[in-house]
């Protein structure tokens, strides 16, 4: 019984654990891709929580002669150095940019692992205005061009956007005046997007209403927490209030070695006599005397017999000395 209740706690246990396990750890893809690892530059975020979208950082670039910001959270891939003016970089997936030394002595090389799903360039799709009549490089835009937005103007080109306009394969780099192009907003890179989400959720209060507050957590992560915790319990009380086999035999012993004088006990011999009855007590002594001479040996019984028998040669013995002495006496008299 032992062992069996051991094994049935086993299983839960390990079942319990591979659920658990499961649920956290359910790759997002069934197909395993390897990481690139780039050594990189990241766009320093002014303020993640405060603002919720990125702006325009100091992080500065070339491309041919332009120069623009990167937005805020983004990256530049280096490439190679370029003797002692800077290195060559890529940005939104074009070889063709450069960043000077001193503006990149300002921020910190790293390396990091791109995952398979993850862009480290920012990647806004944009929109003309109706009418808008706008030319980048030699080209008149028109709703058919692709413009992508690629960061924030710098000097003269300042309050300006810079993008990248496709028709046809054929690609023309400009700054638009953001007045001319549809709103539009700049989301944090997925980094900073995740670090930014877990800030806020965990600034969050619960939220009451009709005096219920209501939790944080997901419905299911509250059912994994609340399996988690109460199945342990059950088990941890089971096998400290399971009690085993010789303890079930104590407890029934001292049941009966506790028995008040008013209960019953079946398992005892039955007597039909009350107790308070003065001659059932005489009886029952004399029953008790009896046992013992019963359970005298044969030897005990032998010497008894011998004791009594001597006892009676001696009173016999005696009997007969005083008749003669008496008979004696009454001799002796004289006659009249």
């Amino acid at each position: 019984m032992g062992k069996t209740f051991a094994k049935t706690v086993l299983i839960v246990c390990v079942a319990l654990a591979i659920f658990v396990a499961a649920l956290f750890c359910i790759p997002t893809s069934s197909v395993a891709h390897a990481d690139e690892t780039v050594t990189v530059v990241k766009a320093t975020v002014s303020n993640l929580t405060g603002n919720a979208y990125a702006g325009k950082s100091a992080l500065k670039i070339y491309r041919d002669a332009d120069s623009f910001y990167v937005p805020e959270s983004y990256f530049i891939r280096i490439d190679a150095k370029m003797g002692i003016f800077g290195y060559a970089v890529t940005y939104c997936g074009n070889s063709n940019c450069f960043i000077a030394t001193d503006d990149l002595n300002n921020f910190v090389q790293e390396t990091i692992s791109i995952g398979e799903n993850e862009v480290i360039f920012p990647d806004v799709r944009l929109s003309l205005k109706d009418g808008a009549e706008v030319t980048v490089g030699n080209r008149n835009l028109t709703s058919d061009y692709t413009i992508k937005f690629w960061g924030y103007g710098s000097d003269e080109n300042e309050g300006k956007i810079y993008v990248s306009a496709t028709l046809n394969g054929n690609t023309v780099y400009g700054f638009i005046n953001s007045e001319d192009l549809e709103a539009f907003n700049v989301g944090y890179q997925q980094r900073a997007q995740a670090e930014r989400n877990a800030i806020l959720e965990a600034q969050k209060k619960p939220e009451i209403s009709d005096g219920t507050i209501t939790p944080k957590t997901s419905l299911g992560l509250r059912i994994v927490l609340i399996i988690g915790i109460t199945v342990p319990t059950l088990i941890i009380i089971i096998l400290l209030f399971k009690p085993s086999k010789n303890e079930r035999r104590r407890a029934g012993n001292s049941v009966r070695r506790d028995r008040a004088d008013d209960e019953i006990d079946y398992d005892d011999p039955r007597s039909y006599r009350r107790r308070d009855d003065r001659r059932y007590d005489d009886d029952r002594r004399y029953d008790d005397r009896r046992d013992d001479r019963d359970r005298r040996s044969d030897r005990d019984r032998r010497d008894d017999y011998e004791r009594d028998r001597d006892y009676d040669r001696d009173y016999d013995r005696r009997y007969r000395d005083d008749d003669r002495r008496d008979y004696d006496r009454d001799d002796s008299r004289p006659s009249r």
